[in-house]
């Protein structure tokens, strides 16, 4: 799917086991992160919305302002 000239991916929630819970786990990789800016090392911002995230690189060398810890 395309909209306005970039790529919509479709993609599954997987999950992983914290303390004996199941917790939801996104997993992003691939060739088009690197083509999107996202490099390995660099820092990312998350934004977080009702049932919406939005994630994006954080210029360098300023950093991203801090997170809130959660994971």
């Amino acid at each position: 799917m395309t909209i306005m000239g970039k790529s919509t991916r479709i993609l599954t929630i997987y999950y992983t086991y914290q303390n004996g819970a199941t917790r939801p786990l996104i997993r992003l990789q691939g060739k088009w992160l690197q083509e999107l800016g996202f490099l390995p090392g660099a820092k990312i911002e998350v934004k977080e919305n009702e049932g919406s995230l939005f994630i994006k690189t954080c210029p360098l060398p300023s950093p991203c302002p801090p997170g809130n810890g959660r994971r």
